[in-house]
């Protein structure tokens, strides 16, 4: 049976309200608050359900907003590119993947931008 608008509404409410219900602060040290595996899926849970509410999926199924959960304890982020704090060698794989393909969409972007020039 589906869920009736007004009903996933009071569902999302209610799980907001289930998650806001733990306030977590940081520790003495001052850093931050512990981000739990569990926090992460309850809020992506709820990022979907507000996402699917307010818009609607275009012909593919696709939903016109995207979005990615990082936990900064464990991970910094450059232009979009998850950096692990805890492994220097994942790590500097990592931005050496992230170069080589945007080196490769620059090298693609330019032919493109060549191939216009001589139309």
């Amino acid at each position: 049976m589906e869920m009736t608008l007004e009903a996933a509404r009071e569902d999302l409410l209610r799980q907001v309200a289930e998650f806001l219900q733990e306030r977590k602060e940081p520790d003495a040290a001052g850093g931050w608050p512990e981000v739990t595996v569990a926090d992460r899926c309850e809020l992506s849970s709820i990022l979907s359900n507000l996402v699917t509410l307010k818009w609607a999926c275009d012909a593919d199924g696709d939903l016109p907003i995207s979005w990615d959960l990082y936990d900064k304890t464990r991970e910094d982020v450059v232009h979009g590119v998850r950096l692990p704090r805890d492994n220097f060698d994942r790590c500097i794989k990592r931005l050496s993947v992230h170069l080589v393909t945007t080196a490769e969409r620059l090298d693609t972007y330019v032919d493109l931008r060549e191939m216009e020039k001589k139309t």
